[in-house]
């Protein structure tokens, strides 16, 4: 009789596929900012998948396309504070899973917001229409005005003031301050 050969486990063909610098970090990486520690410098040079700002994003090696989810934790708790970014590995189906989550995530955030505006969506010009989607983009019902600066491109950055004049004259959008800080949220007629 024939003997079937043993395949190698799906782990160790990835591994064994892996860049140096990958393999070096392993499937778990910690940088731990309170001690001081600092990110690799080739983690710059990996591709941005999916970015959720300073919290929580998904990188791709270069290289060996390995994937990367980083979690920002902070904790400010005295005496026990901490400050750092986790990697974890993930793979493609992982991924394809977390990919589809924020999709549908950000889908169910923009009809929130599309059902709340119901009625005055319709009457909105261009430039109030993409100042409402800079808002789902960011998948927030409340900015800053520098959240809105920051996320506003092209045109819209440098005019940036009539069209959230316009947005809260039509009772759109309300305005509040934190400090000396001028946030706008959508307003919720429900």
């Amino acid at each position: 009789m024939a003997e079937k050969k043993k395949k190698r486990p799906a782990t160790d063909a990835a591994v064994s596929l892996k860049c140096e610098f990958c393999k070096k970090i392993g499937s778990y990486y910690t940088v731990d900012y309170h001690h001081d520690h600092v990110p690799p410098e080739e983690f710059e040079k990996f591709r941005v998948i999916y970015d959720e700002g300073f919290y929580f994003s998904i990188i791709r090696c270069r290289r060996c396309r390995t994937i990367y989810k980083r979690n920002r934790y902070v904790d400010n708790e005295i005496c026990n504070e901490s400050d750092e970014d986790v990697y974890l590995e993930l793979s493609e189906e992982a991924l394809a899973d977390l990919l589809q989550f924020y999709k549908n995530k950000a889908k169910e955030f923009k009809s929130e917001i599309h059902r709340r505006l119901s009625g005055k969506i319709s009457s909105l010009s261009r430039d109030e229409k993409a100042v409402i989607n800079i808002f789902c983009k960011c998948k927030k019902d409340q900015l800053s005005i520098y959240g809105l600066m920051e996320k506003a491109k092209g045109p819209l950055k440098s005019a940036l003031e009539a069209p959230l004049k316009s947005l809260i004259d039509k009772g759109v959008l309300k305005t509040f301050e934190i400090g000396t800080i001028i946030y706008y949220r959508i307003v919720d007629e429900r």
